[in-house]
């Protein structure tokens, strides 16, 4: 289903900060979310209220008791959930997803794995053993860790377990408060291996579709031999494929998409399958100078992702790439743009162009490495700073409830500076860049914001409007590149 005309539900919603963003977005689509917790429904209830969101419902609810009556739906979301409950009620969750599900729907399950979650195991223990008289849980938090340090650092270095009590004490390092005290204080956090989850799934009439994570689907790469021809050699289904690469990857979470067993799956990946596509790429090529229309290969790389070729095409549509990140491409319009740069005429019907048709393989080929971006829609930003910028209302009303983090347009969390979570509110769309400054003027000079120069604060108006101007040409563009200004409504 077409994610602009869908119904999703989500279970374990929470705050429901998946769904709100999303609803906000998707205007003429469904959203029903349920949560056991009154608290976290309540908070939720009153954001949807002050964002004036007619198409989601909200609802506090056991998920034993649940029973729903606005389905089928196109899709179901059980994120941060399925590890942390008791069997019994992962059963639910599964049985929800069969009866609840559109015949073509597909629903995400997210889980903690093993063999990954065999050494993080180890250090929950550690942590809930030290923290199990206590009661605060900042206390518990600290004391748990402090422990886990204390054992990590004791352990003679040749010693084999050494290596993995350090590893969790390194993995635990910038985490969220929240999360630590998810993932190693509940009651039950319950790792399963992929294939006692697709077993458990099976029994309720689903089947595997794929991962979240596409291109985790694929081989893992850099082994010292071929192991992948093994694996293939000794699995028996996909399902046992999927588990091998967990033990070679030691994963430890995993994204699942599972559909209904009566679903026939085509995982063939044909040039067509590009069509009406959008593509982003946020890879940066090795050179400044590089040239699409030469014979001579691009590296296009960002961190560990990259992508090389010499094909003139490619390169070129990853160039143009480059010059729009973060914004999306149609394909068909990336294809015209690529052709364009090197001189020729595009084809007026792209995939009956053999190179249009060698571009959309390559384009998928890099999708399946994790090394570009594709989308069924197009999200709606834009890096262009507008006369009188808007950023969404659900993310202008999380900068000014002082929340930690807050949503792009891309779906994203964002934890913003202090000037940031003061300009939000005031991207409204009726602010142009005068008004602009005079609010943020009005708040240096109430002491709401401090400006300073070479250490020395500014207090007059005379000497704040420059750096308000300063302070505006740096983060208006910074926060169109992090994709938090609406594009303008198309025109009819």
């Amino acid at each position: 289903a077409a994610p602009e005309r869908c119904r999703v539900l989500e279970i374990g919603c929470g705050l429901a900060g998946h769904l709100l963003p999303l609803a906000a977005q998707f205007s003429e689509s469904a959203f029903v979310g349920i949560d056991a917790s009154a608290r976290q429904i309540e908070v939720a209830e009153t954001f949807r209220q002050r964002l004036g969101l007619a198409n989601i419902t909200l609802r506090q609810q056991d998920i034993l008791q649940f029973s729903p009556t606005e389905g089928p739906f196109d899709y179901i979301i059980c994120h941060g959930v399925f590890s942390w409950i008791p069997a019994a009620v992962q059963q639910r969750v599964l049985s929800l997803c069969r009866t609840a599900l559109a015949p073509q729907g597909i629903a995400l399950i997210s889980y903690n794995t093993l063999p990954g979650w065999h050494g993080r195991l180890v250090a929950r223990d550690i942590l809930s053993f030290r923290a199990r008289r206590l009661e605060d849980p900042e206390e518990k938090l600290r004391e748990g860790i402090a422990a886990l340090e204390l054992l990590a650092n004791a352990v003679p270095p040749e010693k084999l377990h050494a290596h993995f009590l350090r590893q969790e004490r390194e993995q635990l390092r910038g985490k969220s408060e929240s999360y630590l005290l998810h993932e190693y204080f509940e009651t039950h956090n319950q790792p399963l291996y992929f294939h006692q989850f697709m077993s458990l799934a099976g029994a309720h009439g689903l089947q595997f579709l794929g991962e979240a994570a596409f291109h985790t689907l694929f081989p893992v790469t850099g082994l010292a031999n071929d192991a992948e021809a093994g694996i293939q050699a000794i699995a028996a289904d996909l399902l046992e494929v999927e588990q091998y690469r967990d033990f070679l990857r030691n994963r430890y979470f995993r994204h699942t998409l599972v559909t209904h067993r009566e679903v026939r799956v085509d995982r063939y990946l044909p040039a067509e399958r590009m069509a009406g596509m959008f593509v982003a790429s946020s890879l940066k090529p090795d050179s400044r100078d590089a040239a699409a229309d030469s014979d001579a290969a691009i590296t296009f790389a960002r961190e560990t992702l990259a992508t090389t070729s010499a094909d003139p095409l490619f390169k070129s549509a990853m160039l143009h790439l480059v010059d729009i990140y973060p914004a999306f491409e149609r394909f068909e319009g990336l294809y015209a743009r690529a052709a364009e740069r090197l001189g020729r005429v595009p084809a007026a019907e792209p995939l009956k162009d053999p190179d249009a048709r060698t571009l959309a393989g390559a384009l998928l080929r890099t999708y399946a490495a994790g090394a570009i971006e594709l989308s069924v829609c197009a999200p709606r930003y834009t890096t262009h700073i507008a006369e009188r910028p808007a950023a969404p209302l659900y993310a202008r009303l999380m900068a000014s409830d002082d929340g930690e983090l807050i949503t792009n347009l891309r779906h994203e969390s964002y934890k913003p500076q202090k000037f940031e979570r003061h300009l939000f509110p005031l991207l409204d769309g009726a602010h142009d860049r005068a008004a602009l400054a005079a609010a943020v003027l009005t708040l240096a000079m109430n002491g709401t914001l401090n400006f300073s120069q070479t250490d020395r604060a500014l207090t007059t108006p005379d000497e704040l409007r420059p750096a308000i101007e300063n302070a505006l040409d740096e983060y208006l563009p910074r926060l169109a590149q992090r994709a938090f200004l609406l594009a303008p409504p198309p025109s009819v």
